[in-house]
């Protein structure tokens, strides 16, 4: 059951969201009607531009800062909006799940009280319906297949450091029993609609549970056969493969960012240190030795240095 505080909490939050937007749009029309058009003809086709004139460029700019905080009021709100959505959206589906649950566990029970009645149930792993299918389950047969990948080794036993499975089954015949007996055409119809929920399920590819010789809980219809060599009416026999699968868990890779591009030699940004720098020439130094030394072109020298002087006690900037 789902609060009522909770629900009043998103009505309240989508009423905020929906007027936040209505302001959001206002906002958009005013600063909208400030705009002209101005129709530019080039190349035998005309360009239409929407430009600020300068008398309403005070005013578009106080409407573009408005603009602004209420985008980001907006954000905001509707994150509150979509958080109380997405919770009492949870909420309903886990409710509808317990309540799905509850009914076929109350089947199941009635059911295997009654003596000659299948005990064999199969429903939707995600409860999204309390639809359960009884069936006789007999000559049930579970297989584990392995891979167990090996290295061959001179005068000695292959050698092997990992096993892992790759198939597990349950193979059996089942009996599907009519449930309506008011009627041949009754029988037959209801067999018929059991059967056909099988074929859905496989189609589909719904993962199932299974709670018969086996209970498993992540199963899929592998195969399904039906014989037409039925003397009883009341009963259809059925040939089953189901197979053990657990759905995998998509990731997704992150974006990589872009890293910042590194300045070429010789280049600095403005915060960078190396802007505005100077040497002080010494006796040995010239041109191509501070080049060196710094790390930038010798042309880049040149450049900030058009009268440069190697002697010692000059000044030259890097």
């Amino acid at each position: 059951m789902i609060a009522k505080t909770l629900v009043a909490e998103e009505k309240k939050a989508k009423k905020a969201y929906t007027k936040q937007l209505k302001a959001v749009s206002k906002t958009k029309r005013t600063m909208k009607s400030l705009e002209v058009e101005v129709r530019n003809k080039h190349g035998g086709k005309t360009h239409v531009k929407r430009v600020v004139p300068e008398k309403n460029k005070a005013k578009y700019g106080k409407y573009s800062k408005l603009l602004k905080a209420q985008n980001k009021k907006l954000a905001k709100v509707k994150k509150s909006y979509t958080s109380k959505k997405n919770l009492i959206a949870r909420r309903k589906k886990y409710a509808s799940m317990s309540k799905s649950l509850k009914s076929i566990n109350s089947q199941i029970k009635k059911t295997n009280k009654v003596l000659g009645q299948p005990k064999s149930a199969i429903y939707l792993a995600d409860l999204s319906s309390d639809q359960v299918i009884f069936f006789g389950e007999f000559d049930a047969t579970e297989t584990n297949a392995a891979e167990t990948p090996s290295q061959p080794v001179d005068n000695s036993d292959p050698r092997t450091n990992y096993s892992r499975r790759t198939d597990k089954t349950i193979s059996c015949t089942a009996y599907l029993y009519a449930q309506d007996n008011s009627s041949p055409e009754a029988r037959q119809a209801d067999l018929e609609a059991q059967f056909n929920a099988f074929q859905k399920w496989q189609l589909w590819g719904k993962e199932l549970t299974l709670r018969g010789s086996s209970y498993w809980k992540h199963v899929y219809i592998q195969s399904i056969s039906k014989s037409t060599e039925n003397k009883d009416q009341n009963v259809l026999k059925l040939s089953l493969t189901f197979s053990y699968r657990k759905i995998a868990k998509v990731t997704y890779s992150k974006k990589k960012s872009k890293g910042k591009k590194t300045p070429k030699a010789g280049s600095a940004s403005k915060s960078d240190p190396r802007r505005n720098r100077v040497h002080h020439m010494k006796v040995g130094d010239n041109i191509y030795r501070v080049a060196k030394k710094y790390g930038v072109p010798v042309s880049k020298l040149y450049a900030e240095n058009p009268k440069a002087k190697t002697r010692k006690g000059k000044v030259i900037k890097i």
